[in-house]
Order: C-alpha cells, then sequence, then structure tokens
C-alpha cells in the first residue's frame, strides 16, 4: 500500500504540489482566525434565573419560587439539567443546555417560559436572567490610580461608572465590565466618624463568596429594630480576608439643612480642653481636626442650631473643601517624606509625646504621625494609653500586632470561611 501510494505520488509530482500548496494555505488561515481563550471557556451552555422575594425564608421560596420555575424550565426545548437553590429572600435557578447550543438562543427560550411562568409566582417578586458569561471568562483586571492626586475616590468611581465601563463594554465580545469597589472592604471612615459612626455602623446586609464556593447572604436591606453584630458587619475593614463582597445594602441619611466651617486659633491642650467640654453640650459638631495652629470644625444641623453654635463659638469662616482634602490626605501636612502612621486612641487622650509631626483628627481619637521613630517605639507609646498604630503608607498597610485571644479568633472566623486561604492570605496579619 504505502509502495504504491510512493509511486503514484512520483508519477503525479504537480497533483501532490499542488495538495501541498493547499494544504499549507488552510493550515495559514485557520492559524490567523480561529479564535483562542486565554481561559477556555468548558462550562456548560447556561442560563441563570434569579428571583428575589424579600424577608421570606427559604422554604416558603422553594414553594413558592423555585419548585414553580424549576418545573417550567423542564419543557425548555434543549434543557438537560435543572438546577433550583433556595435561600433566604433569594432563589436561584440555573437551566444547562447541550453542548452545542447557542447561548442567546438559550436565553430567549429561557425568557419565553420565564414571562409564562409568571402568573404562578407570587406578587411582590423580581425575576431577572443572569450575565450571558461565566466566572471563567473574567480575563482582565485593572485599576483606576490617580498619581496626580487631582481626584478623590468618588471622582475616580464616576470616570469608571459612567464613560470605562461604557466603552469597554463596547468592545467586541465584552459581556460585562464589573466594577469592585473598597470602601466597605478597607473600612474607610471620614472625618464624620465620630459622631455619624462607621461605615461598618451603616451596613445592612451583604452577598458574600466564601472560600467554599458557596453565595452567602447577610443581614437584609431594610433598618430593623434589632441590634445584632452579624457577619455583614465583620466583612467592612476585612480587606477581602474573608470572602468577596458581591453585593452590599447601606443605610443612608438625609443631608443637613445647613453646613458650616469654623477655624479657631489655640494651642493643642486647649484645643482637647474644649473638645471634652463641647462633646458634653448640645453643639451639632458632624467633624473636628487640629493642624497644629488652629482647630477646624464642621458644624451642620437645623439653620437655628448652627447659627447659634457660630455665635457661641466664634472663629473665623473654613472652607468646606477643608474637609475633603483632609479624608484624601491632600493637606500640606501629608507630603512630607517621613513615613504616615495612624494612630487610634481613646476618645480624651492626652497629647502622646512623639517626635514627628502630628493632625489630630475624630476630635483626637485619630491622630496622623509623620515620624522616622522606630516603629516598635510608636506602637508601645500607643499601647500604654490603650491605643494602637498602624503604618499607612506601607504596602500592604503593617496593622498593630493583634493579642493572643483577638488572633486566635480571627484565625477561627478565617477558618470557617475560607478554609484553604484563598482570599488575599497575609493581608491583615501574617498569621492569617
Amino acid at each position: 500500500m504505502i509502495a504504491r501510494l510512493i509511486h503514484w505520488s512520483i508519477g503525479n509530482r504537480f497533483l501532490v504540489l499542488l495538495a501541498t500548496l493547499f494544504i499549507t494555505a488552510l493550515g495559514i488561515w485557520s492559524l490567523r482566525n480561529t479564535p483562542l481563550d486565554a481561559l477556555p471557556d468548558l462550562s456548560d451552555t447556561q442560563v441563570i434565573i434569579r428571583t428575589s422575594f424579600p424577608g421570606q425564608a427559604p422554604q416558603i421560596v422553594e414553594n413558592q419560587v423555585t419548585y414553580p420555575l424549576a418545573t417550567t424550565m423542564l419543557s425548555v426545548p434543549g434543557a438537560k439539567t435543572v438546577r433550583g437553590y433556595s435561600f433566604f429572600g433569594d432563589s436561584f435557578v440555573y437551566v444547562l443546555f447541550e453542548d452545542d447550543t447557542d447561548l442567546y438562543w438559550a436565553r430567549s427560550r429561557v425568557l419565553e417560559y420565564l414571562n409564562q411562568a409568571q402568573e404562578r409566582l407570587p406578587e411582590g417578586v423580581t425575576t431577572t436572567l443572569g450575565p450571558d458569561a461565566t466566572g471563567v471568562g473574567w480575563l482582565y483586571q485593572y485599576a483606576l490610580v490617580d498619581r496626580s492626586g487631582q481626584h478623590d475616590l468618588a471622582q475616580l468611581r464616576a470616570l469608571q461608572d459612567w464613560f470605562l465601563k461604557y466603552e469597554l463594554k463596547g468592545l467586541p465580545n465584552v459581556a460585562e465590565v464589573a466594577t469592585l469597589g473598597g470602601m466597605v472592604a478597607a473600612g474607610l471612615s471620614g472625618p464624620r466618624r465620630p459622631w455619624a459612626g462607621s461605615v461598618r455602623d451603616y451596613v445592612l446586609g451583604t452577598r458574600v463568596i466564601t472560600g467554599h464556593g458557596k453565595l452567602l447572604r447577610f443581614g437584609g436591606e431594610v433598618m430593623k429594630n434589632v441590634a445584632g453584630y452579624d457577619l455583614s458587619r465583620l466583612m467592612a475593614g476585612s480587606f477581602g480576608c474573608l470572602g468577596v463582597l458581591t453585593e452590599v445594602s447601606l443605610k443612608v441619611l438625609p443631608k443637613p439643612r445647613k453646613c458650616q466651617s469654623l477655624r479657631l486659633e489655640m494651642d493643642l491642650h486647649q484645643a482637647l480642653g474644649e473638645l471634652a467640654e463641647w462633646g458634653q453640650q448640645p453643639i451639632p459638631i458632624s467633624a473636628a481636626s487640629y493642624d497644629g495652629h488652629a482647630l477646624h470644625l464642621r458644624l451642620e444641623g437645623g439653620e437655628g442650631s448652627v447659627a447659634s453654635a457660630v455665635e457661641r463659638l466664634g472663629g473665623e469662616d473654613l472652607d468646606g473643601s477643608y474637609w475633603t482634602d483632609l479624608r484624601e490626605q491632600r493637606l500640606g501636612f501629608f507630603e512630607a517624606p517621613q513615613p504616615l502612621w495612624r494612630l487610634s486612641l481613646p476618645h480624651n487622650s492626652a497629647p502622646i509625646e512623639l517626635p514627628g509631626r502630628q493632625l489630630l483628627d475624630w476630635g483626637g481619637a485619630q491622630r496622623w504621625l509623620k515620624s522616622d521613630v522606630p516603629a516598635e517605639l510608636i506602637r508601645q507609646a500607643v499601647a500604654r494609653i490603650g491605643g494602637h498604630a498602624t503604618l499607612y503608607e506601607s504596602d500592604p498597610a503593617s496593622f498593630h500586632p493583634l493579642v493572643a485571644p483577638l488572633l486566635r479568633y480571627h484565625r477561627n472566623l478565617k477558618l470557617q470561611l475560607d478554609p484553604q486561604g484563598i482570599f488575599n492570605p497575609g493581608r491583615l496579619y501574617a498569621e492569617v
């Protein structure tokens, strides 16, 4: 057989050369036009149906939402598997199709049958289709970094959400652009914190992907008259070490009717004394800072109360942009080359004697320090008065070491939510 093939090829050289050229050209064309995935998507063709049924227990969600939807989706053409999951206030139904099914054809069929199932669902439910992409299609991450110092976080977020996001979604084969923020994960609070509360005080609920690969929901979406310290609050300030935040519900408050800022010349001891005295009186203070020369105050509330406080306190008017510059660390104090330390101290603490420059925020409970003093000396001085110190400008930030009982709690919590240590290992502490 092989001998006859060789003999035929020698006798038909032209045909052999022509076939060789054709196969070579076909190979070059295939190499240039065959789509290749950097992360090949080997998952099934699937359509996700998410239904919100606020305030209902998982069993009710299962009986009234998940079961009717799942049984309806069994009749969808091309569907090979239907899976339903019920959570507190939420239902997820996954419809899996044959491998050769076009995704958008599958979505249109599911939507058609979903419209038929709407009349079987209770009032007050909201049903939506999931994104037309899977998790393995997440190919590229980027971060917006303002190296000029001219934009705050809100402006960077607006640039992402209202410009870059839509430009990127217009690119071929881009299904979704997800924006991940950092305020809750980092637990950041501005100058209003002692009077209005921290970020975690405004977190009502979260949705979290844990290290077990589960999507869990904690808390709720409305205010409740029950005080509780649930896991949704623990996620604030965890720096992504416990799980991935996919959704956060926050409490919002109305904007004050009147806002005015004052600058009062006085020394540090007098400023701390005045703040301690004013804290016992009905003065509408919402921010207080001392920059080494003068005490800066922000008054917020009704027009009458603010006017009365201004008349009583005196001082000179201060541009309200001072508080934004303080929050975004754009004041001249932060431009010094020394390392930046964040000192968290008990309320009404006396001045702490450390070499370097200090700027007081939160009425003295938070103090920024620019100093070249060794870390051990700074932390010892702060710990003696019941506080802790964080080296703020290191990457990542160097947090104050934990005592053994607290470290044990951190480890146990990390072990329960992320037993494999997938999420930001060592970000907060090397032992966690």
